[in-house]
């Protein structure tokens, strides 16, 4: 009898556990997985960004190896070309009027009624085009010893490290502005591993008096490697604390799941043990 008892609380115990899940908590576990799914694509996407990032490490040549000939170090497919390109003139009409206005009723977006004697003119103002961003061509973009160049079907783009008065890397793209032009012209790239790579070799040249990755202007190939190796540690901190980061904010999601699990076990599914940088995520 005690048996019977016993297996009947369970059943009613059970049973109120399923409405509180229903009721107060489904949708916050629906919230939650739902971030979770986020961030673990995230993590997928910069972990392959990552990877893409080190295979082009791997395959670049040591910088000083061929003493003051330019040579190509970086070469990738899948760009664009976009620059500002001027858009259409636009015509508006405004019409001016004078007079007393009798108030009427709003029927949606219209007002039903009727106003007061008036006089009205109307002027024609073309506003002067603006410049919009507009995808020009696609190509590949080399970054030699001197400099960074872009290479399509239809246009071509080059500059001089020298020459650079302005450089942005930001997700996959990498805006340039020349000394010697009042435009800048923008690369994006087919991943943000290929940008990466890009932005690194360009950040060297920068640290250098000159401004070439080579030895003809009396640079050793040492100093070169150097530079170089201060600009990737500097990269490689920065990558692997942001991809730490999207880790520890997965982990928040999962540690509120693991509870919700504990409580619901039937309902909700344990997300598993932590995650950390370097193990696989998949």
């Amino acid at each position: 009898m005690s048996n019977e008892t016993d297996l009947t609380t369970q059943r009613q115990e059970a049973k109120r556990g399923m409405f509180t899940y229903y009721l107060r908590h489904a949708g916050l576990v629906r919230k939650l997985k739902a971030q979770r799914d986020t961030k673990f694509a995230t993590i997928t996407r910069w972990t392959n960004e990552y990877n893409t990032y080190h295979k082009h490490l791997s395959e670049l040549v040591a910088l000083g190896e061929y003493g003051d000939v330019e040579v190509n170090l970086y070469t990738v497919g899948g760009c664009t070309l976009v620059e500002p390109r001027q858009g259409a003139r636009v015509t508006e009409r405004q019409s001016h009027s004078g007079g007393r206005l009798l108030i009427g009723t709003k029927i949606g977006p219209i007002i039903v009624g009727k106003s007061g004697a008036s006089k009205g003119h109307s002027t024609s103002i073309t506003n002067a085009p603006k410049d919009e961003l507009t995808q020009v061509d696609t190509g590949q973009v080399t970054v030699s010893t001197r400099g960074i160049s872009f290479v399509g079907q239809m246009f071509s783009r080059d500059v001089d490290f020298a020459n650079l008065s302005a450089w942005k890397g930001e997700e996959d793209r990498i805006t340039i502005a020349e000394s010697n032009r009042q435009t800048v012209w923008i690369v994006d790239f087919a991943s943000e591993g290929d940008m990466w790579m890009a932005g690194v070799l360009i950040d060297a040249a920068e640290k250098l008096s000159d401004r070439r990755l080579d030895t003809s202007k009396q640079e050793t190939a040492e100093k070169l490697q150097a530079v170089l190796a201060s600009s990737l540690e500097i990269q490689e901190s920065e990558l692997v604390e942001a991809i730490k980061q999207a880790y520890a904010d997965l982990e928040i999601t999962n540690a509120q799941l693991r509870e919700f699990h504990q409580k619901y076990p039937g309902k909700v599914a344990d997300p598993g043990p932590e995650l950390r940088f370097g193990a696989p995520t998949n």
